[in-house]
C-alpha cells in the first residue's frame, strides 16, 4: 500500500552539540514542564505558585526578571551584550540567528538554571 521511506534521523545541529541533560532542561523549559511554581500549582495543586519575590513564578519571571537571581544571570547578560543578542525567553532557549549563538545560549541557560535551583 504505502512504502515507508527509510530515513536516517539525526538531531539538529544545535542538539548534537548539547549533552543529554542540557537537552532535557531546554525541552522542559520550552514545553512548560519544568518544576517552577506555576507548573507545580497547575499539575500538582501545590501552593508553590510564588517566587521568592512574591510574584507568580513563571518561566519568564524565573529566566529574565527575578531580582533574587540577578547575580546568576550576569554571565548570560554578558554573553548577550558581547554578541549583540536581545535577551528574551526565546533567545535563552536557543532561538538565535546562528547556530553558534543558539548552542551557547542553551548552555548558558542550563548553567543558569542549575545555579538558581533544581527546577528541572
Amino acid at each position: 500500500m504505502f512504502a515507508l521511506k527509510k530515513t536516517k534521523l539525526q538531531p539538529t545541529k544545535i542538539y548534537s552539540k548539547l549533552s543529554r541533560n542540557q537537552i532535557r532542561i531546554i525541552f522542559r523549559l520550552r514545553s512548560g514542564h519544568a518544576g517552577y511554581g506555576v507548573f507545580k500549582a497547575r499539575m500538582f495543586g501545590e501552593d508553590g505558585n510564588w517566587s521568592i519575590c512574591s510574584v507568580p513564578e513563571t518561566r519568564e519571571h524565573l529566566l529574565l526578571r527575578c531580582p533574587a537571581h540577578e547575580q546568576q544571570r550576569l554571565e548570560v547578560k554578558r554573553y548577550c551584550r558581547t554578541r549583540n543578542i536581545h535577551l528574551t525567553v526565546e533567545t535563552m532557549l536557543g532561538e538565535c540567528e546562528n547556530i553558534e549563538d543558539s548552542v551557547e545560549m542553551c548552555k548558558l541557560t542550563c548553567s543558569y538554571v542549575s545555579k538558581i535551583k533544581s527546577v528541572i
